[in-house]
């Protein structure tokens, strides 16, 4: 069953049942046995494909398996359990640690991570890679923070490295609108097998230098990995080996804070200093500065597109003048494309009354549609995975399309409340919601 709704009207809730008559008891009867009867087909996509019922933490799906870690009963250990996605079979489970959450998980490995702060040391991460198909750990290394995946490899940060450098020290007397100078100290990345934790190659990074990875996608998909040096000299790096594939010049020189690459474009924190400056790569030409700070960078969010967004909402800049483009007040939760289409969302402060997804073209910053009441959860191709409050303790599930306005309803949990945590895996979503895992059929995609 799929509800479509109409958008050119308020959403109200349906009015209460009127009170029910006194019916004669043999006809009651009848329709007790009735329901009965039609409380036994099942009612499709309007209640979950499968529930658990308590004590779950934490959820995520990949490869036709659905993955919660739960906590025990009193005095048991805490728990991850794989279910078949396609009819909530319990697969495995294996005792894990209170303290380990999901990094990600693949149709070969889960990947759990614990972290802990080392005095004089900050945060220290180990890393546990277990057998998706059966649980069975395969490796584990402590002292390893995942920066993301690249096809068998895991990239780390090795925090062993670093352990003895203390982190950047609070210093209230600081100007937080002026990029911070962080602790010099060498830094050392590695490939390592996914399967077996084995080392395919290591890269070592220079105190006063910096490196990043950047992500595709999601599911910590990485597609690029490079490091700057304080004269300005950008190498690129093979993914697949470590090795260096192009060298490039920008034209500055100091102390870095931070950096982030953005296809031709290199955007660049200097400590000391206010906002950022953009260098095109392949000239390594300072092409504009950005007066914002540190709390709200810059990011991509679009082909030759960068975004800044805060408390007042999003500009959207041209990204190799800094032309501002446009400006959309309240709106600066960047939810990513659906077709040509840009989507935002408002946050849930101080929306969390009023939410709603906003439809936006991105060459102009005109609205082309609002689509009110719903809060997104994820995305689904071209389309989002949203839900809306109906009672304190219940909602609507459904997919929107951004290029329509389309709401197609597919669930009405009736114990939903607080702050869900959701996944989008093979044509299902999976939530957590206050330690119940509720597993819902997508309906279809429409036809292109």
């Amino acid at each position: 069953m799929m509800i479509e709704l109409d958008l050119s009207t308020p959403w109200e809730p349906p009015p209460p049942p009127r009170q029910r008559r006194r019916w004669p008891l043999v006809l009651l009867v009848v329709l007790v046995s009735l329901a009965a009867f039609s409380a036994a087909v099942p009612q499709a996509r309007a209640t979950p494909a499968f529930e658990v019922e308590h004590n779950v933490l934490s959820v995520d799906g990949a490869a036709g398996r659905v993955f919660a870690g739960r906590f025990g009963s009193v005095g048991g250990n805490t728990r991850l359990t794989a279910y078949r996605l396609r009819d909530g079979a319990e697969l495995w489970t294996v005792p894990i640690e209170p303290s380990q959450h999901f990094t990600y998980v693949d149709a070969d490995v889960v990947v759990l991570n614990t972290t802990w702060e080392e005095s004089g040391s900050g945060p220290a991460t180990t890393v546990t890679v277990l057998d998706a198909a059966t649980g069975a750990r395969r490796w584990q290394r402590g002292y390893v923070q995942v920066m993301g995946r690249y096809g068998g490899l895991m990239v780390v940060a090795d925090l062993a490295a670093t352990r003895g450098f203390p982190p950047l020290p609070y210093d209230p007397s600081q100007d937080p609108t002026v990029n911070p100078t962080p602790v010099p100290r060498a830094q050392r990345y590695q490939g390592l097998d996914e399967r077996t934790g084995g080392v395919a190659w290591t890269v070592d990074v220079p105190p006063g230098s910096l490196a990043e990875a950047s992500w595709t996608g999601t599911g910590y998909r990485l597609d690029g990995f490079t490091e700057l040096d304080p004269s300005g000299e950008l190498r690129r790096r093979d993914l697949a080996t470590g090795a260096v594939t192009e060298t490039r010049q920008l034209r500055f020189a100091g102390t870095l804070s931070s950096y982030a690459t953005h296809g031709e474009q290199v955007v660049v924190n200097l400590a000391g200093q206010r906002g950022a400056d953009v260098f095109d790569r392949a000239s390594g030409e300072r092409r504009w500065h950005w007066a914002g700070d540190q709390f709200n960078w810059l990011f991509a969010c679009g082909p030759q597109r960068l975004c800044a967004g805060d408390e007042t909402g999003l500009d959207m800049f041209e990204a190799g003048t800094g032309r501002l483009l446009w400006h959309l007040d309240r709106y600066a939760n960047f939810r990513g494309y659906a077709g040509h289409s840009l989507l935002l969302a408002s946050f849930e402060q101080p929306s969390a009354e009023h939410p709603e997804i906003r439809v936006v073209d991105p060459d102009t910053g005109r609205v082309e549609r609002s689509i009110e009441g719903w809060r997104a959860l994820a995305s689904d191709g071209d389309r989002l995975v949203a839900w809306r409050s109906t009672g304190s303790y219940s909602a609507l599930l459904a997919t929107v399309e951004p290029a329509t306005g389309r709401v197609t309803v597919f669930g009405r949990p009736g114990e939903w409340y607080g702050a869900p945590e959701c996944t989008v895996t093979e044509g299902s979503l999976a939530c957590v919601v206050v330690g119940r895992l509720s597993v819902w059929r997508l309906p279809p995609e429409p036809a292109a």
